[in-house]
């Protein structure tokens, strides 16, 4: 599958970045809180970009993420529409604009799911899958316009549903959101003919983020370790398949975003490709957005390694974005679009996602069920 060659392309990228900051371990590297900069988007459902602005009129406009060495500074990113970015020793959460949520803190690449899958408002009703803590799911609201019940939003965990249900609330998008306290995988997709898109950022491993124990790496040359870590990717990347199959077996669905916060291909065009490979995805019309429909501008893309023996490998790789943790200016992830093509879709597809085939409970154990996104709270 190619897997092997980008999973080495992956630990190359790793090494360089090791070496340029001059750090030994990726430990260093990725150390809690230290992210180059603290983005943050407007609040479309309280206020506008031009209003939120003058209260950040002291702040000097830098033409890129890699101009901010020190507090004072501001970047408007290039790449998603209201957001910003600033030092992380800026007092943001001490600003009005904070406190009464007319800003959400949201790390630049978790803002690439809800802009790719771009929904139109008084057209499209989408759903999250994996919808806690909220920042995604406001930001689709934020795109959608605050449309009355225009989006589903899933969480199964007892404490993130009361999680995400405060981040709506504060945000001001209750009336756009409908949340359910639900595990998607066990969902009727019959129940929902009025979904056209869907946004699934389902448990990972979390390897891009901030903070966290990276002794898979750390320990790469140790047998054991690989093992378990092969072990661990194996069960995420099994459940990820199949909560994305799902989110495809929708009859009237005409877009999945998936998306996570890993760096490794296992989880990421791995799962791409068993989805392709698979006969009812392929029954079913769904292929991946060509890179023109998927931020076009953002130059890291997917790893082409990774389709070997898939005759369009180079342009299934162009369809997937990733960032790397610090290089890119916030955490690493990858995400990528499937798009229907009815003309292509089978004559003898049975399926018209009224049942869900996989007779599993969906469940993954001892797994990290944090999406990357940081829950800071937004007070009244």
């Amino acid at each position: 599958m190619g897997t092997f060659g980008a999973r080495h392309k992956d630990e190359a990228e790793l090494a360089r970045m090791k070496i340029k900051h001059g750090v030994k371990s990726l430990d260093e590297l990725i150390e809690d809180d230290d992210s180059p900069v603290r983005w943050f988007r407007t609040n479309i459902l309280k206020t506008n970009t031009e209003s939120l602005l003058r209260e950040f009129s002291h702040l000097k406009r830098v033409d890129s993420f890699e101009e901010i060495k020190a507090p004072g500074v501001i970047y408007h990113d290039e790449f998603i529409p209201n957001l910003f970015g600033i030092h992380p020793k800026e007092k943001l959460t001490s600003t009005d604009a904070y406190k009464q949520g007319r800003l959400i803190i949201q790390d630049r690449a978790s803002c690439f799911p809800a802009q790719i899958l771009n929904p139109v408002p008084g057209k499209d009703k989408v759903i999250d899958a994996c919808a806690a803590p909220g920042n995604k799911t406001t930001h689709l609201a934020s795109l959608l316009n605050n449309s009355k019940r225009s989006i589903v939003a899933f969480e199964k965990d007892n404490k993130r549903i009361k999680t995400i249900r405060m981040m709506c609330e504060k945000a001001g998008g209750l009336d756009c959101i409908t949340i359910h306290h639900a595990d998607f995988t066990t969902t009727r997709p019959g129940d929902f003919p009025e979904i056209t898109g869907m946004l699934v950022d389902p448990s990972c491993s979390g390897s891009g983020i901030f903070g966290r124990a990276f002794d898979e790496q750390e320990e790469i040359d140790e047998e054991e370790a690989k093992e378990k870590l092969a072990e661990r990717l194996l069960k995420l990347s099994s459940f990820q398949y199949k909560i994305v199959k799902h989110a495809l077996s929708f009859s009237n669905v005409l877009q999945v975003v998936y998306s996570t916060c890993s760096i490794h291909v296992e989880e990421n065009e791995g799962v791409v490709r068993k989805l392709l490979e698979d006969p009812d995805v392929q029954q079913q019309g769904w292929k991946v957005s060509s890179r023109a429909d998927v931020l076009p501008t953002w130059p890291r893309r997917g790893h082409p390694e990774a389709f070997e023996g898939l005759t369009n490998k180079e342009e299934l790789a162009e369809g997937c974005v990733r960032t790397l943790p610090k290089v890119d200016g916030g955490i690493g992830f990858f995400a990528v679009s499937f798009k229907r093509d009815f003309a292509e879709q089978s004559e003898n597809t049975k399926s018209k996602g009224e049942e869900l085939v996989d007779d599993d409970d969906g469940e993954v154990d001892d797994v990290d069920d944090d999406d990357g996104e940081e829950w800071t709270g937004i007070e009244n």
